[in-house]
């Protein structure tokens, strides 16, 4: 069923395209851990296809982990190519869905590690794009971060010398939000971080 299906994501339809995406949802509902060793490579491969990959994100659940270390770049190289172009406001969306639909402590620990590590790269596409998805995780995720305060304030606050003003811009908006996830109490505790 599957390498039919993934043909089909190419077809020239859009309607085949949306009946195809959504026979995927339906299987990954269903088999999400046997499908995604299959899936994820496929859908990974430049050009990734970001749209069935946050599709298949909202249903696989913890399954998704696993394959986060192989998601994740792609993601960022499909944000970053299409920088400037008139589908940049919807690989950002799909790419969002993929990030966003992590909530558990291991997917939150792979993306935070992946994407602060992503930040320090001397490719400035890549570096904004590892940027805007780590301030739409801080801003908008529903998972619990708060283990990871410390190492997302040394990372942020480490992206305001950067020199491209997207990347700044995407650094001060995830410290912002990051900042108003915290009471006025526990702030305190986190002076020596940002003093760091």
């Amino acid at each position: 069923i599957l390498p039919t299906m993934l043909n089909k994501l190419n077809d020239n339809d859009p309607e085949v395209v949306e009946w195809t995406l959504d026979g995927l949802r339906q299987v990954m509902a269903i088999k999400s851990r046997v499908v995604l060793p299959y899936l994820v490579p496929q859908l990974t491969t430049p050009p990734a296809n970001t749209k069935a990959l946050s599709i298949l994100a909202s249903v696989a659940g913890e399954a998704l982990n696993k394959y986060l270390p192989r998601i994740l770049p792609a993601l960022q190289t499909s944000l970053a190519s299409s920088k400037g172009t008139p589908i940049e406001a919807q690989q950002l969306e799909y790419c969002q869905a993929v990030v966003l639909s992590v909530t558990d402590e291991a997917g939150v620990r792979t993306i935070v590690d992946s994407l602060l590590e992503n930040t320090r790269t001397d490719n400035v596409d890549q570096r904004r794009a590892a940027a805007t998805l780590l301030c739409a995780f801080c801003a908008n995720s529903r998972a619990q971060y708060i283990n990871h305060v410390p190492q997302l304030y040394r990372g942020l606050i480490h992206l305001c010398i950067d020199s491209d003003k997207d990347v700044l811009q995407m650094s001060w908006e995830a410290l912002n939000a990051v900042t108003k996830t915290l009471e006025p109490k526990q702030q305190a505790q986190y002076v020596s971080d940002v003093r760091q």
